[in-house]
């Protein structure tokens, strides 16, 4: 399993070139990937801002919009490999003259 590294704000600042008192800013003005909230502290997933870096730097809502759209992406691909598992199962179960199609 990945360890989950949380950057606080200075940290956020120093690995994009900027102070705390930006990050901050730009986080209020919904610019960069929303912070988790702990306590009444924010921190950032460094996974997440590699990933909003990798796309370009987005606004918040259009970062939000990516990773729902990939969120359903992942799911709709999850969905359609059980239904071809099932399938094929179906398939391999009821051919109609009780031979295996996958034994030539």
């Amino acid at each position: 399993m990945t360890e989950q590294v949380l950057l606080d704000a200075k940290a956020l600042g120093q690995r994009l070139g900027l102070s705390a008192k930006q990050i901050v800013r730009l986080n209020s003005d919904e610019k960069i990937p929303a912070s988790l909230k702990i306590g009444k502290v924010s921190r950032w997933d460094v996974r997440i801002i590699e990933d909003w870096i990798s796309l370009g730097c987005p606004n918040r809502k259009t970062f939000d919009a990516t990773k729902t759209r990939k969120k359903v992406i992942q799911e709709i691909s999850i969905l359609l490999l059980l239904y071809l598992t099932r399938l094929l199962f179906f398939l391999i179960t009821y051919w109609p003259d009780g031979s295996n199609p996958m034994v030539g």
